[in-house]
């Protein structure tokens, strides 16, 4: 894995994505390893508002990009790569719920 890419799937807002934090580590062929990715997104004072009004969550995903710029598919079990992510705005803002799928 050489680099991440941020996939906005509401397109009634428009995110910032920053990429704080990436393991960019070596591996041979068929080496396995966990990588963390650590990273912020942040909304304008509007998209909030939308957000906390509307019923549907936030989503966006986190692709993973190897060393030529191509979409990693699958990880070394077959599992589709790709991670899809809600952000729940309906609750207050210091207890939003994040979960990955």
């Amino acid at each position: 894995m050489n680099d991440i890419k941020f996939v906005n799937m509401s397109l009634d807002v428009v995110p910032s994505f920053e990429l704080v934090d990436v393991d960019r580590v070596k591996l041979k062929w068929g080496e396995q390893q966990d990588v963390d990715v650590k990273f912020s997104v942040s909304f304008n004072s509007d998209d909030c508002r939308r957000l906390a009004r509307r019923k549907k969550n936030f989503k966006f995903a986190i692709r993973y990009l190897d060393n030529t710029d191509k979409q990693i598919l699958y990880d070394t079990e077959k599992i589709w790569a790709e991670r899809t992510y809600d952000i729940d705005f309906s609750q207050p803002s210091d207890a939003l719920a994040m979960s990955g799928k």
